[in-house]
């Protein structure tokens, strides 16, 4: 299992919704959380696929920043 943590500019909880669908329909075996009231905005991906690089790109096509929290 791959676990990637991302600091995010998402701050409605609805935004952040549509968000997670969009990186589900594309990682369906993915587990999706957001912490929204962190600091960074975290978003966490688990998932069993190794091409997590794909998440930023989806989160920037729909408007928002995205980066890998190291």
């Amino acid at each position: 299992m791959n676990i990637e943590i991302f600091k995010t500019n998402i701050q409605q909880h609805k935004d952040a919704e549509r968000i997670a669908q969009k990186i589900q329909s594309f990682f369906p075996d993915a587990t999706i959380s957001f912490d929204l009231e962190d600091c960074d905005r975290i978003l966490r991906v688990m998932t069993p696929n190794n091409d997590l690089n794909k998440v930023p790109e989806l989160i920037k096509q729909n408007g928002f920043e995205c980066e890998v929290l190291l």
